[in-house]
């Protein structure tokens, strides 16, 4: 399923004081944050901060006060556990091949680590064989979004044309956190 406009989604999100980003690793979250924070004049507080997986930072920063879009690739497993008053989550969708194509270019290493989380929430073995960005769509789109009262589907392409982009071309040495030149 694809994902909507990114200035449709600018819009729709104004109205929440936290802003979940979240899907695949390498679906384009971190540049996604941090445009929904640039134009939505929030800041944006990157998975590094709370040290990618740490709940209770992540909680911590869900019960401030402060209006934040925060980057949680990490907790898309569970996100939904963390909706509520308030709160959007935007969910990121790029083409699984361009993924995967990510995580081999950058030599991402914690697919093992996140098939483990799908355990028991797939059916029987299919969180050993499928790649794990396609798992963590059709647990997005069978079992999470349903409960979810505010959430976003924002397509990785719709990204292309804000000032921030750069060409696939102009990353293709970037690290994996990178986002500028």
């Amino acid at each position: 399923m694809q994902g909507k406009d990114l200035e449709e989604v600018i819009q729709s999100l104004r109205i929440f004081n936290k802003i979940l980003v979240t899907g695949p690793q390498r679906s384009g979250t971190t540049i996604a944050a941090q445009i929904i924070a640039a134009d939505s004049s929030m800041p944006c507080v990157d998975e590094k901060e709370y040290s990618w997986r740490d709940p209770a930072i992540f909680r911590n920063l869900l019960n401030s006060k402060e209006r934040l879009v925060i980057q949680c690739p990490n907790f898309a497993h569970i996100i939904e556990q963390f909706a509520g008053p308030g709160k959007c989550i935007v969910f990121m969708h790029r083409d699984p091949r361009e993924i995967i194509a990510s995580q081999r270019r950058i030599g991402w290493r914690s697919a093992s680590y996140q098939r483990k989380l799908y355990r028991g929430k797939v059916p029987y073995l299919m969180h050993l064989v499928t790649p794990i960005c396609v798992i963590k769509y059709l647990h997005w789109h069978l079992h999470q979004k349903v409960l979810i009262p505010h959430y976003c589907d924002l397509s990785y392409a719709s990204l292309s044309s804000h000032p921030r982009w750069i060409k696939p071309v102009q990353r293709s040495a970037f690290n994996a956190k990178q986002t500028a030149l």
